[in-house]
């Protein structure tokens, strides 16, 4: 479930997760979500790489007329609640900082005790 929380901010809702997995999570993100800048014909969007997060990044990215389509691995490294935070940018807008960011919510289950 992917929702706005503020100006360029969206909250990607996972659900439940298994400690110590990785799982690969594709989005189709609406234009009507995106920043300006991903609006531009002919831009390829980017990851801010000054933010590198190795629990959570993008392995492929896309533009269609309809949407941004992403493929993100996400490795549910702890128990409990995890929240991790990716920033996305257009080429044109990287000089000034302007994009969006995703921040990934999820409920990781501790690992199965068999009996």
């Amino acid at each position: 479930m992917i929702r706005p929380t503020e100006q360029g901010v969206l909250a990607v809702h996972l659900g439940f997760l298994q400690v110590g997995h990785r799982y690969s999570i594709n989005l189709e993100i609406p234009r009507s979500l995106c920043s300006p800048c991903f609006l531009q014909n002919g831009l390829s969007p980017t990851c801010d790489t000054s933010l590198t997060n190795p629990n959570c990044h993008v392995v492929q990215m896309g533009l269609t007329d309809d949407c941004l389509q992403l493929t993100v691995e996400f490795f549910a490294y702890k128990e409990k609640l995890m929240k991790e935070e990716l920033c996305l940018l257009g080429n044109e807008c990287s000089q000034d900082g302007a994009g969006f960011k995703l921040i990934f919510n999820a409920r990781v289950l501790g690992e199965c005790i068999g009996i």
